[in-house]
């Protein structure tokens, strides 16, 4: 029959097994997992130099981002739909400008590729293709400097404005009539206002989604990235903010400006443009009554 101490360390030795177990049964209890060599190991290991350098230049990057570029990109949307804005403001204001600033697309260049296998665009202003030539208070003729393009000039003052009414008289030579400005005409400007405003509040959103996922490419962080998320969140909805009221303004501008008549049908052949631009100077140097 076994001693005591005998039966003591058979009874220590079944619960230590028993503990074991318990420890090995898939999870279903708290034993305490032992840890292996491998993942000792990797506790043991400290990011390496080079790895700290790399994760700075990563803050560093995302810091300028979201300080700097993120900005930039916001005001090149702001820049191209403006614009937009000013050019459709003068149809109202001074139609004869607006007129000048038409793009005319003279189908692709030989010169070059814009990318690979398509050629550049060409697009020119129209006072750089004909001068405009006032023949009474609301008419105009556009004198194309080259006959060749009477028709490509039909076709887009057509486009940008049916009301010109423009009218072939010869080759090289077109006639519009400029409409008088109404209360509905006034209304329409506006509501292409309020159109090239929805365009900017979606190129903005599209922007912001962008700039997010941006973010989320650095891997750093999740504080990190987290804080250069509400930044640019940030960013994003005072510049919608700023610039909503900006679109506001304009249409409200629009509702109420004047209008030029002097400059509605002045003559802007190429001969006059160098005269009026001197008045124009001498009339901002006289002091105001």
């Amino acid at each position: 029959m076994p001693s005591l101490s005998a039966s003591s360390r058979l009874v220590g030795h079944a619960s230590r097994l028993l503990l074991a177990d318990k420890g090995t049964d898939g999870g279903k209890t708290h034993g305490t997992r032992r840890v292996g060599f491998d993942e000792r190991q990797a506790k043991r290991v400290r990011p390496s130099r080079e790895e700290k350098q790399s994760k700075e230049q990563l803050r560093s990057e995302l810091e300028s981002y979201t300080t700097s570029e993120f900005q930039r990109e916001c005001d090149d949307i702001f820049d191209a739909i403006e614009v937009r804005v000013k050019n459709a403001t003068l149809k109202i204001t001074n139609p004869v400008m607006a007129l000048e600033r038409i793009k005319i697309d003279l189908g692709p260049t030989g010169g070059g590729a814009a990318t690979a296998g398509a050629p550049a665009a060409n697009h020119r202003p129209l006072i750089q293709l004909a001068s405009l030539v006032k023949i009474s208070r609301n008419q105009i003729e556009v004198h194309a400097l080259s006959a060749q393009h009477t028709t490509l000039l039909m076709q887009r003052l057509t486009r940008y404005d049916p009301s010109l009414q423009p009218t072939k008289i010869s080759d090289g030579k077109i006639r519009i009539t400029l409409v008088q400005v109404t209360r509905e005409r006034r209304e329409r400007i506006a509501q292409d206002i309020a159109r090239l405003q929805h365009d900017f509040i979606a190129r903005m959103k599209i922007q912001r989604n962008h700039a997010i996922a941006y973010i989320a490419d650095f891997a750093l962080e999740q504080d990190t990235t987290a804080a250069a998320t509400k930044d640019v969140d940030e960013a994003y909805h005072n510049f919608v903010a700023e610039k909503t009221q900006w679109f506001v303004e304009a249409q409200d501008a629009i509702l109420t400006a004047s209008t030029d008549d002097d400059t509605e049908t002045r003559d802007v052949s190429p001969e006059s443009v160098g005269q009026d631009a001197a008045a124009d100077a001498a009339s901002h140097d006289e002091p105001r009554q």
